[in-house]
């Protein structure tokens, strides 16, 4: 059991070294522009919320939906075009406006591949996938060596 910890977290790992090397091939060629958030793409997620009774049963309590905003970036590119970017991150407490400026990369070679600028969106994702993936190595190398 415990090699397939090791295994999940090596394939972590591999997948945030995979992540920063695309990332660094990006900045390298990216051109910084200012866009204008102009819309919010709105998803829902449901969580169905649940408990047990007194026999250990599982019952549904009920559920709660949250609404997620992503969102939706226009920029300009240096040849005049104008393209859309809907960002991957989102959130339910969305900290900008329509209208804010923010700043956005795209490549030259293929202006319609995008993102935004700042830590959170290109490092968060690796920096989750390799702690987590450092930590099953750990787990399942100790779990091996005892």
């Amino acid at each position: 059991m415990m090699i397939v910890v090791l295994l999940v977290g090596l394939l972590f790992v591999f997948i945030a070294v995979k992540i920063t090397t695309n990332n660094i091939k990006f900045s390298r060629h990216a051109i910084t522009t200012t866009g204008e958030i102009v819309d919010f793409k709105v998803s829902e997620h449901t969580r169905e919320d649940n408990d047990s009774d007194d026999s250990g049963t599982e019952i549904s309590i009920g559920s709660s939906t949250t609404k997620m905003y992503a969102p939706v970036i226009s920029y300009t590119t240096e040849d005049n075009e104008t393209f859309l970017y809907e960002s991957d991150t989102s959130s339910s407490h969305p900290s900008q406006s329509k209208g804010d400026k923010v700043e956005i990369a795209y490549l030259p070679s293929n202006p319609s591949d995008a993102s935004l600028v700042g830590f959170s969106s290109r490092w968060i994702s690796v920096i989750i996938m390799s702690i987590l993936g450092t930590g099953l190595i750990f787990l399942g190398a100790a779990d091996l060596i005892s």
